[in-house]
C-alpha cells in the first residue's frame, strides 16, 4: 500500500464507509470504522455497518492518537476497523487486536481498551506492509516473522520505547532480544504452528539497536514492504525470499538490510 498525504476532513460518507475524526481530531488517514461485523470459517470476513463519529468506540481514539504519531510521508492512505467482530461457529478465536491478512484491515476485540500506543502503531505497521508476499509454507513463514519485525521496530520507533507488545500480554523488550539458534529454524519446514513473532523480535532487535532513533530506516523498511511489483513465484526458498525483499527496498538502505538479515538466519539457511 502506497502512503499518500490526506489533509484534514470532517465526518464524509465515502460510498458505505466513513472518514471519522472521533468529531474533532482529524487523523492523518482515511479511517473507516465497522460494528456488527462477523468473521466466518475459512477467514471470510462480512463488515457490518459503519460507525458514525458520534457513536465511536475507545478504539477509535486510540487508533486515531497512534496514527497522529506517524509522519504523513509514511501513513497508510487508509486503515480499517473493524470493532467487537462476531465469531460464527467453526471460524478461528480474535486476539485482542489483530490485522485480518486477507482484507489489510483491523480487528479489535469487545472492551480492550487498555491495549497501549505500541500495540496500535504495530497493527498500523500491518497496514503499510500489506502487499505481494511470497507463496508457499517456508517463504510465507519467514516473510511473516519480517513482517512481525517490521511492525515491532515501527512500533518502538514512533512510541520511543524498545518495550513493544500489551502489558497484560505479550511483551517484547526489543534490546534483550537473542537470535534464534539454527535448531530453531528448524520449526521453518516443521508441521504445526511457527512462532512469527518472537521470530521476527529478534530481528527488529537488530534493527533496533542499529538505528534506535534515526527513523531513516524504518522509513525505507516500510517502502520494501509497499512495493507494489508482483512476487515472483520462483522466489520460495529462504535464500531466494530475503533476496527478493531485499531488492525490493530503497538502494540507500539494502547494505544494513542485507547485513541484519543475514545475522538474524543461519549461514546454512540463507545458502540454502
Amino acid at each position: 500500500m502506497r502512503a499518500r498525504w490526506l489533509p484534514p476532513v470532517m465526518i464524509a460518507v465515502l460510498g458505505c464507509e466513513a472518514r471519522v475524526d472521533t468529531c474533532a481530531r482529524p487523523p492523518r488517514a482515511s479511517v473507516a470504522v465497522y460494528t456488527g461485523t462477523r468473521l466466518l470459517p475459512g477467514d471470510a470476513l462480512v463488515p457490518g455497518r459503519v460507525v458514525a463519529c458520534g457513536d465511536d468506540a475507545a478504539a477509535v481514539a486510540d487508533l486515531v492518537t497512534a496514527l497522529e504519531r506517524v509522519p504523513a510521508q509514511l501513513a497508510p492512505s487508509r486503515v480499517v476497523l473493524h470493532v467487537e467482530p462476531e465469531v460464527a461457529s467453526g471460524a478461528r478465536a480474535v486476539g485482542r487486536v489483530e490485522q485480518h491478512r486477507p482484507s489489510g484491515a483491523i480487528l479489535v476485540a469487545a472492551g480492550d481498551s487498555e491495549l497501549g500506543q505500541a500495540v496500535w502503531l504495530h497493527e498500523i505497521a500491518h497496514v503499510i506492509g500489506t502487499g505481494p508476499a511470497p507463496q508457499g509454507r517456508v517463504a510465507e513463514r519467514l516473510y511473516g516473522a519480517i513482517q512481525e519485525a517490521f511492525a515491532d521496530y515501527f512500533a518502538a520507533t514512533f512510541s520511543g520505547s524498545s518495550r513493544v507488545g500489551a502489558l497484560q500480554g505479550e511483551l517484547r523488550e526489543l534490546e534483550r532480544q537473542r537470535l534464534p539458534t539454527a535448531s530453531a529454524w528448524s520449526a521453518l519446514a516443521l508441521p504445526g504452528a511457527f512462532p512469527t513473532h518472537r521470530f521476527g523480535a529478534a530481528l527488529a532487535g537488530l534493527w533496533w539497536k542499529r538505528a534506535p532513533r534515526d527513523r531513516t530506516l524504518v522509513f525505507d523498511l516500510g517502502k520494501c514492504f509497499a512495493s507494489n511489483d508482483p512476487w515472483p513465484q520462483g522466489a520460495i526458498t529462504p535464500e531466494s525470499t530475503l533476496r527478493e525483499f531485499v531488492r525490493r527496498c530503497p538502494a540507500r538502505s539494502r547494505d544494513v538490510v542485507r547485513e541484519t538479515l543475514h545475522r538474524w538466519v543461519p549461514k546454512e539457511l540463507y545458502q540454502g
